[in-house]
């Protein structure tokens, strides 16, 4: 089996063990050619449905482990496949988690219901990786994911940022904000709407008015 067959295998027998229930949360783009052990394929999967997969899926010939890092407030490990031979690495969230502001090696659950609607406004594309994030919990997600686990913006993430604003519901976005990040939600939600998304992590830890 080659690379892409793997991938385009994994996907199906995922679509399968959860009922279609999964999202490809984001780098989607890079699947299925430029995925990597680098590159990985990030993907949202509830709880119930890991160990099921883990079986479905260990005649590829992945290897299977958990992360080490701590867990707070209802996080979980992640779960990692990886496919040395033919450079494929899922890299698998059972939930929304993100790094604490105040130590990189714990993940916290920052609000359950984001994790659930990601899950059902999931959008079905005729792509080998089949299920992308509606732009609206896209957004919020790629904005948690610079600022709490990245630290800073990169230029593929600025770049899909601005390209995800024209299909967002600013309300829902602004609404969505107010349960991660409270009383600094303004300020972030002002800097995305504008476009100036260079520095979010450090508009976000420089915020005064807690």
């Amino acid at each position: 089996m080659d690379k892409i067959s793997l991938i385009n295998n994994t996907f199906k027998d995922i679509s399968e063990v959860t009922n279609d229930r999964f999202v490809t949360i984001r780098n989607y783009d890079l699947i299925p050619s430029l995925s990597s052990m680098e590159n990985d394929i990030d993907l949202l999967i509830t709880p119930i449905f890991i160990q099921p997969l883990v079986e479905k899926l260990k005649p590829y010939g992945y290897n299977v482990y958990q992360d080490n890092s701590q867990c707070l407030y209802g996080a979980q490990p992640h779960i990692h496949f990886k496919h040395p031979k033919l450079d494929v690495h899922l890299d698998i969230t059972t939930g929304l988690y993100y790094r604490s502001i105040a130590d990189t090696n714990i993940f916290v659950n920052i609000d359950s219901k984001l994790t659930r609607q990601m899950v059902n406004n999931r959008l079905n594309v005729n792509k080998p990786y089949l299920n992308i994030p509606h732009p609206n919990d896209e957004l919020v997600h790629l904005i948690c994911h610079c600022i709490f686990d990245k630290r800073k913006t990169t230029d593929r993430y600025k770049e899909q940022i601005i390209s995800l604003l024209p299909s967002v519901d600013t309300d829902k976005i602004y609404s969505m904000l107010s349960l991660i990040f409270y009383k600094a939600t303004d300020t972030i939600y002002k800097k995305v709407i504008n476009k100036d998304v260079d520095n979010l992590f450090n508009d976000y830890i420089t915020f005064k008015n807690y």
